[in-house]
């Protein structure tokens, strides 16, 4: 094969460095704050505007959500009140046509397609343990086995009638 282009050379007025100055009040909407990324977990694309609004239905956010399909089948979530964007944090994960969505917050200044959406938070309930056994420090063991350790729901894993823990 051919060589087309020889051996270029920059030339010394060619070889001038760019200095990009930060930009200065950017429009609030372009801005990554209270903005989640969102992956789901198949191969294939969805129906964007159908995702959009089933979710925007679901997670009812009172001041409003704008969504942007990014490459590489990733999407921002970007909320106007911060109540509404913990809500959906807080109640994930989040099944859209039985595929998961991973969510992660967006921080400011990132690239998305350099955020890493491998792992997802969800809680397990761990059935047939004695009461004698429902401590915090089992819960870790057990997280840590299944996975990594979050939190242990304190509220849920009390009482002599449970048979079970979630963690």
């Amino acid at each position: 094969m051919e060589n087309h282009l020889g051996n270029p050379v920059l030339s010394d007025d060619e070889n001038e460095e760019l200095i990009v100055e930060p930009v200065q009040g950017t429009l609030p909407d372009q801005s990554s704050k209270m903005c989640l990324l969102g992956h789901f977990l198949m191969e294939r694309s969805i129906h964007f505007i159908t995702m959009k609004i089933k979710l925007a239905a679901i997670w009812h956010p009172r001041r409003g959500l704008s969504v942007v399909e990014c490459p590489t089948n990733r999407y921002i979530f970007q909320f106007y009140h911060l109540r509404d964007m913990g809500n959906v944090i807080k109640g994930g994960p989040w099944p859209f046509n039985r595929y998961l969505l991973i969510l992660k917050e967006l921080d400011e200044g990132v690239i998305p397609r350099h955020v890493n959406l491998d792992e997802v938070m969800i809680c397990v309930q761990v059935y047939d343990i004695p009461v004698r056994f429902m401590f915090e420090s089992l819960g870790k063991q057990l997280g840590n086995f299944i996975g990594k350790f979050v939190e242990f729901d304190c509220a849920n894993n009390k009482g002599s009638w449970r048979n079970y823990m979630h963690v």
